[in-house]
């Protein structure tokens, strides 16, 4: 299925290898799309000796590194510290980062990050367990996965390596995007970051947000969930046909209490493993 993920990630692969890279990252996407990643039962932080914990995260962001070469290099930890400095401020999902690097020498990989004040979560896999377990792809651009719940690959590429697929993990973790485990295909919204603004109390705002299906199966809005009733999100019709958008109307029914304020909607599709989420935020007066 030739979704987003994929058109994303042939994208970059003509770029940096020709057409022949294209048609190699249609065939990763296709491959690992909704894989499971399966990892030790025990990993333990090279630099702090803690067990490392993902199993209750909401996603994961898994990258590999081999011992081939230059492995500092291969790290890009400085671009690596930028990228999930930048999570915090769009995610509110639990969001865990592992760093697999196949190296038996722990006082260079400890004197490494220590000198780049890298503090998350590293495991030196001295036995190569996470490559064997699993046969990662040779491309060292395809050895970087967005996990979901159950571990299963939601998107494959590296953030530090194309700055679309920085992006696409974003938009995913932050709720602009959902992504079918069963098909791979993507809806994606106008906006999930609404703010209207200055209010008066009791004062209706409506927004206009439009939902597209970017996939090639119709994709089926199963049911609206708000942390509030003062805020809804009607759609014009429930069905988003392959290649087409649907427009929706947020309507925020006013309050009477002065102040700032957050809400959330929560889109679910059928078949879907994550809904949309909508932040809307304003202020009344």
């Amino acid at each position: 299925m030739r979704n987003i993920t994929l058109l994303l990630m042939a994208l970059f692969l003509t770029v940096c290898c020709g057409r022949s890279g294209s048609d190699r990252a249609a065939e990763i996407v296709e491959e690992w799309q909704g894989k499971e990643i399966k990892l030790p039962a025990a990993m333990t932080n090279v630099m702090t000796g803690d067990t490392i914990n993902v199993a209750d995260a909401d996603f994961t962001i898994l990258t590999y590194v081999d011992s081939i070469g230059c492995t500092k290099c291969k790290m890009k930890l400085p671009i690596w510290k930028e990228f999930l400095g930048s999570l915090d401020s769009i995610a509110d999902s639990d969001v865990r980062f592992l760093m697999v690097v196949n190296s038996s020498d722990f006082k260079e990989l400890q004197y490494i990050f220590k000198s780049n004040a890298f503090e998350y979560p590293v495991f030196a896999d001295v036995e190569n367990l996470v490559d064997k377990a699993n046969n990662l792809p040779e491309e060292t651009a395809f050895r970087t996965f967005l996990l979901d719940r159950n571990k299963k690959v939601v998107a494959i590429g590296s953030p530090v390596y194309s700055t679309q697929m920085g992006k696409l993990y974003k938009s995913i973790i932050s709720g602009q995007m959902s992504v079918s485990q069963r098909t791979g295909d993507a809806v994606t919204v106008s906006e999930n970051m609404v703010n209207l603004g200055t209010l008066r109390p009791r004062e209706t705002a409506r927004h206009e947000i439009e939902f597209t299906n970017s996939g090639n199966d119709t994709v089926r809005i199963d049911k609206t969930v708000s942390s509030c009733e003062c805020t809804e999100l009607s759609f014009q019709k429930k069905i988003i046909p392959p290649q087409s958008q649907v427009k929706a109307t947020l309507i925020f029914s006013g309050d009477t209490i002065a102040g700032d304020f957050e809400r959330t909607i929560h889109v679910y599709y059928k078949d879907f493993e994550y809904p949309t989420i909508i932040n809307v935020s304003g202020n009344i007066q």
